[in-house]
């Protein structure tokens, strides 16, 4: 017996979801940024594309981002965020695969 999944639901629930944040963030008069959001898939598979919208742009989906100071990359890999540390400050632990 063969398992699949549809995540055409998720990605509803997802919008469902953003949708919520935009009708809260107006109820309550605070403006949401939607030139500085975004979208990041994270796994160690390849997913299907798929766009969401806030306040009717469509968000930009990215490989990683970067959030309190740490760089997340959608494969899970912290290697360009220690490489940015690196190259930032130079530091005697660093070294290049």
């Amino acid at each position: 017996m063969e398992l699949t999944f549809d995540d055409s639901d998720t990605d509803r629930e997802l919008q469902n979801g953003i949708d919520s944040i935009v009708h809260w963030s107006s109820t309550w008069q605070l403006k949401l940024a939607d030139s500085k959001c975004h979208h990041m898939r994270v796994g160690l598979i390849s997913f299907k594309p798929v766009q969401y919208v806030i306040n009717n742009s469509l968000l930009h989906s990215v490989t990683s981002s970067t959030d309190l100071g740490i760089k997340m990359s959608s494969n899970l890999s912290f290697s360009e965020h220690i490489n940015t540390l690196c190259f930032k400050k130079s530091s005697p632990f660093c070294f290049s695969q």
